[in-house]
């Protein structure tokens, strides 16, 4: 007795995750990490998720957060098989992106004899392959690259090759187009008796996608075309009606719908957000899990008094606006977005939600000026410009720039009024407007401290310190809570 078509369990089982994979391990590569991605019809030509840079590396240059950790795993009807994925993105500066991806698989696969009859016997298999992104965004336009090792074990026969991927994406106004080409490399295994040779799957990726802005929807298409199994056209949508939840829906293959539905949903909670993703045909349904974690550098950095101290956390405050906005709560959505940017007034994500906030509440004038502090820190917002000139020509005149001087002496007002939350509001505003304001630092500190919020009011002090040191009464008080 001879080990002979060992590998169609195999092939039943990646069949069951996409129509367009080959029967070698191999073919996995062509499986989307992302639950984001599988529940919008394998479409990666919109969104940005770490992991769907997979399908294109040029995605990396749509990640928000600029550290961004992933993990997931699917479950495959058909023989016993995992398969799953690792990736992390990070923005090394506002136009270029690096990232680090790991697929992996395993699969039982079954002896059967001369007759195709099985045995009974496994054979385990295991695919792994691990990949190195790089990406650049040169205004509209984002390009990535992937080099990919893989590695293969079939019944104990190891095999290995690299490959290369590359990938493309421009934004116009509202629209997104991107394409890929994946798996350029040579095969991997030579043919033997008991297997064919085993090639990497050459797949092309041609998509678009549109969003709209106000109903926070997005859709898209994207054709696949994969070398030797011909072309499958996915389709997908998804809507974030509120910040916490998104939901999803797409097919696969439009020529196949009935067939090859898919759906999913994230929710978001802070720095975490949860994904689950659905894909169904005729042999079963493949369910697939992701649990990502963002991060913001300013949370990875050392206290030091050497360099600006950020007052508070901007990424969880920013996060916490993004709830209550969602929720309709605007004027506290606006006060936590005023928090984020007294932190790090480079950060163009608060300054939208702030404009958000300010449209929301009918002052034009103020959305205004937020969108564009908010578009010339990231000018590559293609869609925030077309509805900042909107909101502008339906505004009034811009009033008179903000006076720092002014914000402080509010603040102080508002603080001796026991309004903390309002006062920091007018502080952050005066920090902005002149980030060497070392008064208004430390009134950020008396409201975070009066707030409960010691870590925080001890780093604007020092920061105030710093640009001020001639100020014993302040140095002294930090000495005595710093020693507490």
């Amino acid at each position: 007795m001879k080990i002979g078509g060992f590998l169609l369990p195999l092939a039943v089982t990646v069949a069951l995750a996409d129509p367009a994979v080959s029967a070698t391990g191999a073919s996995w590569l062509n499986l989307p990490l992302s639950a984001c991605q599988l529940g919008r019809g394998n479409v990666s030509s919109f969104g940005g998720d770490v992991l769907s840079s997979w399908s294109n590396p040029a995605i990396l240059t749509r990640q928000v957060r600029p550290l961004e950790l992933s993990a997931g795993g699917s479950a495959d009807p058909g023989p016993a098989g995992t398969h799953g994925g690792l990736g992390v993105g990070y923005a090394i500066a506002p136009e270029w992106r690096v990232g680090a991806l790991v697929s992996y698989m395993s699969s039982d696969l079954s002896e059967v004899n001369e007759d195709g009859i099985q045995t009974g016997k496994k054979y385990g298999s295991t695919f792994i392959a691990t990949a190195l992104l790089g990406a650049a965004r040169f205004g509209p336009v984002g390009a990535g690259i992937t080099a990919k090792y893989v590695s293969d074990d079939v019944l104990g026969d190891k095999s290995a090759g690299v490959a290369l991927d590359a990938g493309i994406s421009a934004d116009l106004q509202d629209a997104t187009f991107a394409c890929s080409i994946r798996n350029l490399g040579p095969s991997i295994r030579k043919k033997q008796e008991y297997a064919p040779e085993e090639t990497l799957p050459v797949e092309t990726r041609i998509g678009a996608g549109y969003e709209a802005r106000v109903q926070r929807l997005s859709g898209g298409l994207e054709y696949r075309m994969v070398a030797e199994r011909g072309g499958f056209l996915g389709a997908g949508l998804e809507w974030q009606p509120m910040a916490w939840l998104a939901v999803r829906a797409g097919v696969n293959d439009i020529f196949k719908a009935a067939e090859q539905p898919t759906a999913g949903l994230s929710l978001f909670s802070g720095r975490i957000s949860f994904s689950y993703a659905m894909g169904m045909n005729e042999l079963g349904i493949r369910h697939q899990a992701v649990l990502s974690l963002f991060l913001s550098p300013v949370s990875l950095v050392t206290e030091s008094v050497a360099a600006p101290a950020y007052a508070v956390d901007p990424e969880v405050e920013y996060q916490a606006s993004l709830q209550l906005y969602g929720g309709g709560n605007y004027d506290a959505a606006l006060v936590r977005a005023e928090k984020a940017l007294a932190a790090n007034p480079s950060y163009w994500q608060a300054w939208q939600m702030a404009g958000n906030c300010r449209y929301a509440k009918g002052d034009m004038a103020g959305a205004t000026a937020a969108y564009e502090k908010s578009l010339s820190t990231n000018p590559d917002n293609p869609q925030l410009r077309a509805f900042a000139d909107q909101v502008k020509a339906a505004s009034p005149a811009p009033a008179a720039a903000s006076n720092p001087d002014t914000d402080y002496q509010e603040s102080v007002a508002l603080y001796g009024a026991g309004q903390y939350d309002a006062a920091l509001a007018k502080a952050g505003s005066a920090v902005r407007a002149n980030q060497s304001h070392w008064q208004a630092w430390q009134m950020v500190g008396n409201c975070l401290y009066a707030k409960g919020d010691t870590a925080g009011a001890l780093k604007a002090y020092r920061y105030s310190l710093v640009l001020n040191p001639d100020n014993p009464q302040l140095k002294a008080f930090v000495e005595s809570v710093g020693a507490r």
